[in-house]
Formats: structure tokens, C-alpha cells, sequence
């Protein structure tokens, strides 16, 4: 069964990559199996059926209970068949409906045909949100072949009035808008839904309460719900095309712009899942990752018409090393049906070029899991996930670093991804001219360094460093070490975050990742230690080896006082009046230097 599923979605990928228009022939609609018939309770006769098998449900068949179908052919009758979340129902040929029978396809669930030929079924596709804020956009694709925009039951749009409330759970017509070359075009009633793009839609609800509705100046509405977006008629299947768009111009199509490439707002055609490595194998001319748009939960103040800024990005990234996790969303390694995303042209000139999604993509896996990191022969990939967040935990920002042998230490077209060049709160990696948010290394070496950039930090705040997660045999057994050049202290962010100041909005030359200590830095075992605290406005510092001196510094690095000790000393212990902050100790020995990071008041 299996062998015969990976031969017939091969068989179609290949024709489709060199253009063979009898590519239909790889299948048939003579089914070699058996008549399976499910009679209420159980398949007749007994056992599941596969997909050289002819299927008949007319009876109720509960997905939850009986577990997903495939079949060769499949015939419904009299029957309202749900596919639920986590399961799916995989057809290599036609389905067909019979007696008022219907689909409906729950969000997490998945219908897939194999045959491109094959007749689709009329369905029901449902999609939904995670709970995201009002007055916000999210970007979806229509599984339904030739939808149009009145398929979305949109409530009335009206006037751009912050303070009249809406409807929390819908979207507003007349704020619809798929992307072209020449910029955003709007939805109406009557307007196409193109299978493949992507398109913005925004939803209803107050983001913003003015000084009218509350106190102080404009603030943003935390109010957070799901958001339901249903989709019925006849779902898609087989070969879509999408032009693909490139004109070197930032901010054309309302979207950003990455090293010279426009980015193309794209979507899932398929009332299935589709798989992140076969969708960007076979579309060689854009680059190796995607987007997805994410909305900011909190930290944007509404003042007069704009954003204050710094924000946090808004986009998470996703390739064959991994994704990143901005603003609480987390990529998929699948692409749920009806959901949006963006794709980056690398082609100058793309006339005439296209995107193109194929069954082949299809998959039954229910559209979750973190996205995947790939493995080489000889050794299991190495990732490394950093964030970069404020004192107030409102402004985040993630970068990946990964080892694996199908990279390298120059730029990978699958293995590394920019950041989006807007002007929000982001942390990067440099790899010459390059800020990258994914970056892959080749294999690992504890002697590599990683430079890290910022961009979008306010002067007055208080920012933390910190490991969000880290897998592979070599990182989970090395300490992993920012350096902060500027004030020349090396901190294990194994061991803790790391606290500083900024006095620049962006910097790329101040901070780096490293695995491996200087020598004359003091190790931290058993027999050499060096202990730092503060207790009741008391630092208190003991070592293993006489103590020459300890000086405290500020996060800024302005040094706040200088401690020697008057006679040989193991221990110093020091009245001092420090506010609730983070400071940093340098302690100096007959052994070497140590730097640490201590917190007053927390």
C-alpha cells in the first residue's frame, strides 16, 4: 500500500517539474482492491480498507472513533461525513456524493486526493485561528475552486472608528485585499479567489480605546479571540500556478522587501495539509524559507493614526533547518489548508515565472509539529535558539543557529533565511553583509563564533538575553557563551540570562555566540568556584583563590565602585546601596578573572 502511494505521487511530481501534459496517465480509475462497505459498526468485509480498494460509506462513520480512511474510490450516501481534527480521509481517484450527502473537513483535518485528473467532491473546509487581537490582519488562501468573495459572510465594514464596537469574531468586508505586482487590489462580492494566492483580510472588534474610552492617550486592547473562516464549494485538486512577482522595489506590494526580492503573499490551495520541503524543492525560483505573518499580542501603542515604535517583527520564519517562534506563533513543518503565507522571488526578472503547488505536496499529517530540522548521515543536526526580549517581556525576537552537514558556513538557499527589513525590535545573526534569522553552519565545531546584531532598541530599557532552546548531543554538553565586547565580560547563557543596556538602536558588533572559554578565565567545577550575591544590601564574593579585587559595574558599564581587599582575602563582604537592576562583577584573583552577572531586587 504504501509503495504504491510514493509511486504514483512520484510519478506526477516528476511530469510535472519537465512539463509533460499526459501525466494523468500514471494513474487509472480501475481500482485493483476489494468493495469495502461500511455498515455502521464495522468495514464489510472486515478489515481497513487501502488505496486500491473501492469505498461506500452509507452510514454514520465517526472519524474520532474509527480513524481516518483511504480508499481508491469513494462513494457517500445519505450521510453528513465529518473529518476531524488529527485525521483524514485519502482518495487516490474520485470521490463522489450521493442523496444530499456532505463533507465538512474540520480545522486539523485533511482531504487529499492523489489523481490531479480525479472529480473533487463539494466540501466544507473549515479554518480558524489561533486567539489573536481585534482590528488586526491575518493572511489566508481559498481551498475552493472558483470562490468568490462572498463566500465569506463578512460583516459590514462602515467607518474607520475605533471606539464603535464590533462584532469579536468576524472580519470586516471592504478590508480585503490580495496583493499584485502594482500593489493591493480589494475583494468584493463578486471578486475571484485564485487557488494558490494569498490574500489579507481584517478582523472586527476594537484594537485601540482612545482617551475617549479610557483614561491616558491611545492604548492597545489586549482582548484577544479564536477567529472562524469556512469555506464551501467545490475543493481543489491537481496542478496550480501563481505568477510569480519581482520588481526590486520595497514596500510596491504593501509587504517588505529582502535583499532585492519582493515578497509574494502566496496560500495552501488545498483543502489538505502540504509539506514545507517538497513546496520549496520544486519552486527553485524563490528562496529556501517562508513567512508567516503573526499579529503582535502586545506592545503596540496606537497614537494618532500610527504604531509607536520599536515593535517586535511580525513575520516567523521557516526552512529546511527550522523556524523561529515571534509573537507566541510557532511555524509548521505543514501548511494548514486555507492559510496564507509569503515567498521571496530570487529571479531579477520573472516574467513568465510562476509558483507552483502539485498533489505531490499533499500530505494526511495533521498541519502541526515544529518545524523540521534535517539530519546528515554521520550526525544528528545541532540547534541553537536564542531570544533577544525586553524588560517588559512586551518586544521579543528569536534567531535560529543550526549545524548540519547539507550547510555551509557561506550563505544556503534552504538553510538560511534574512530577517524582514521593516523597522521593528529584531535580533540576527551576521553572516557578511547578510542579517539572517535562520542560519545554517555546516557541522559543529566548538571553535565557531556567531556575531549577533540588533536593530530597533530604545535607550532607556533594560534587554535580556536568553537560550529558549537548544538541541543536539554537542550543544547540550558545551556552555554556550555571549561575549559582550563592550564591556568585555563573557557570560554562559547555559547557566542564566544575560541583562544589558543600549545607548544605539542597532549594533552588529557587540555581542557574539561562542562555545569556548579563554583559558585564563576561572573554570567552574567543584574544586575552583567563584560565588556572588547580594543579601540585604550586602555583595558578597567568595572564592577558591585569593581575591584581588571585585568591581561592579552598571549595565551601561559604568563602573560603580572597586573593592580590594586590605590583606590576603578568600572572601569579601561589602555594605552597598544598589537599586533593583541587573549588575555586572568582574573578580580578580590570583588565578585569573571571572565575570559575572548578578540581580538586585529580584
Amino acid at each position: 500500500m504504501k509503495k504504491y502511494l510514493l509511486f504514483s505521487r512520484r510519478v506526477f511530481l516528476i511530469s510535472s517539474v519537465i512539463g509533460i501534459l499526459f501525466c494523468s496517465s500514471a494513474y487509472t480509475q480501475v481500482c485493483t482492491g476489494k468493495n469495502k462497505n461500511w455498515n455502521g459498526a464495522a468495514w464489510a468485509p472486515p478489515g481497513k480498507p487501502n488505496l486500491t480498494d473501492k469505498v461506500q460509506i452509507n452510514n454514520p462513520y465517526d472519524f474520532d472513533m474509527y480513524g481516518s480512511v483511504q480508499a481508491c474510490t469513494c462513494e457517500v450516501g445519505s450521510q453528513n461525513l465529518v473529518i476531524t481534527s488529527g485525521h483524514y480521509m485519502e482518495v487516490e481517484n474520485t470521490i463522489t456524493l450521493t442523496n444530499g450527502s456532505t463533507i465538512t473537513v474540520n480545522h486539523g483535518g485533511n482531504l487529499v486526493q492523489i489523481n490531479p485528473t480525479a472529480t473533487a467532491p463539494v466540501a466544507t473546509v473549515k479554518t480558524e485561528t489561533r486567539p489573536i487581537p481585534n482590528h488586526t490582519w491575518v493572511h489566508r488562501s481559498s481551498p475552493i475552486n472558483n470562490s468568490t468573495g462572498d463566500v465569506f459572510g463578512l460583516v459590514p465594514y462602515g467607518s474607520y472608528n475605533y471606539d464603535s464596537p464590533q462584532p469579536s469574531n468576524q472580519y470586516r468586508t471592504g478590508q480585503i485585499y490580495v496583493v499584485e505586482q502594482a500593489g493591493t487590489q480589494k475583494i468584493t462580492d463578486d471578486s475571484s479567489l485564485i487557488p494558490g494566492k494569498g490574500f489579507m483580510l481584517r478582523t472586527t472588534g476594537q484594537r485601540f480605546l482612545s482617551s475617549a474610552t479610557v483614561a491616558g492617550p491611545n492604548v492597545n486592547n489586549t482582548a484577544t479571540s479564536v477567529r472562524y473562516l469556512d469555506f464551501n464549494g467545490i475543493v481543489n485538486n491537481g496542478t496550480y500556478t501563481v505568477p510569480l512577482h519581482s520588481d526590486g522595489t520595497a514596500g510596491a506590494n504593501m509587504l517588505y522587501d529582502i535583499a532585492g526580492g519582493d515578497q509574494n503573499l502566496i496560500g495552501n490551495p488545498y483543502p489538505s495539509a502540504i509539506d514545507i520541503e517538497l513546496f520549496l524543492s520544486e519552486n527553485t525560483d524563490i528562496d529556501g524559507f517562508i513567512h508567516y505573518w503573526t499579529t503582535p499580542m502586545i506592545g503596540n501603542v496606537w497614537t494618532a493614526g500610527y504604531f509607536n515604535y520599536p515593535h517586535s517583527t511580525s513575520f516567523a520564519t521557516c526552512n529546511l533547518l527550522g523556524g523561529v517562534t515571534i509573537n507566541g506563533f510557532s511555524p509548521k513543518k505543514y501548511i494548514a489548508p486555507g492559510q496564507g503565507f509569503s515567498v521571496y522571488a530570487t529571479c531579477a526578472d520573472c516574467t513568465g515565472k510562476n509558483i507552483t503547488f502539485t498533489n505531490a505536496m499533499r500530505v494526511t499529517t495533521e498541519p502541526g509539529g515544529r518545524c523540521f530540522a534535517k539530519k546528515s548521515n554521520t550526525e544528528e543536526a545541532e540547534k541553537l535558539w536564542i531570544n533577544l526580549k525586553d524588560n517588559s517581556n512586551e518586544l521579543n525576537s528569536q534567531i535560529l543557529v543550526g549545524y548540519v552537514e547539507s550547510s555551509s558556513l557561506g550563505y544556503d538557499r534552504l538553510y538560511d533565511a534574512p530577517v524582514v527589513n521593516d523597522e521593528s525590535f529584531k535580533l540576527y545573526s551576521v553572516l557578511d553583509d547578510r542579517k539572517l534569522t535562520i542560519q545554517g553552519r555546516g557541522l559543529f565545531s566548538k571553535y565557531d563564533g556567531i556575531p549577533l546584531g540588533f536593530d530597533g532598541l530604545n535607550n532607556d530599557g533594560v534587554f535580556e538575553f536568553s537560550i529558549d532552546n537548544l538541541e543536539g548531543s554537542n550543544l547540550e554538553k558545551e556552555s554556550i557563551i555571549l561575549h559582550d565586547r563592550k564591556l568585555d565580560i563573557k557570560h554562559n547563557l547555559t547557566e542564566s540570562k544575560y541583562y544589558f543596556t543600549s545607548d544605539i538602536s542597532s549594533d552588529e558588533s557587540r555581542f557574539t555566540i561562542t562555545y569556548k572559554e579563554n583559558s585564563n578565565e576561572i573554570e567552574n567545577s567543584t574544586n575552583n568556584k567563584v560565588l556572588t550575591a547580594i543579601d540585604d544590601n550586602f555583595i558578597v564574593v567568595k572564592s577558591n583563590y585569593e581575591i584581588d579585587s571585585v568591581t561592579l559595574y552598571d549595565l551601561s558599564g559604568r563602573t560603580i565602585d572597586v573593592i580590594k581587599p586590605q590583606q590576603n582575602s578568600y572572601e569579601i563582604i561589602k555594605n552597598i546601596n544598589l537599586n533593583d537592576s541587573a549588575y555586572i562583577v568582574k573578580i580578580k584573583t590570583n588565578h585569573g578573572t571571572t565575570t559575572q552577572q548578578i540581580i538586585n531586587g529580584k
